[in-house]
């Protein structure tokens, strides 16, 4: 028995049909441009440096929906002092943002 877990490649699974992908991955709509973006919470920083460090490889998994629920699973098994670093970084970045743009109210 193997001792470690593999992840299928990203050709082992085709979709067909009505269930196939879109063809854009970026569907969201265009912002203004005077549009302030949101900060990003603590889980948010940590799924960016999770991608940007390539913690999981591109040659195993591909898809953003597959690589943030592999984030959110290593999320909730960090330590809680780990998380309290992301969450400090998050406080700090929210400040930040709440001094540069005075009276922002999120409006999604």
């Amino acid at each position: 028995m193997a001792d470690s877990v593999t992840f299928p490649g990203p050709s082992t699974f085709v979709a067909e049909g009505p269930c196939a992908p879109l063809k854009t991955l970026h569907s969201q709509p265009k912002t203004s441009k005077g549009h302030t973006a949101r900060t990003a919470n603590a889980f948010l920083l940590y799924r960016t440096a999770f991608t940007k460090n390539q913690t999981v490889p591109r040659d195993v998994e591909i898809d953003p929906k597959a690589i943030s629920i592999i984030a959110g699973l290593t999320w909730h098994a960090l330590p809680d002092e780990e998380r309290q670093k992301w969450q400090a970084e998050a406080d700090m970045k929210r400040d930040t943002h709440t001094c540069n743009t005075p009276g922002y109210a999120c409006r999604p």
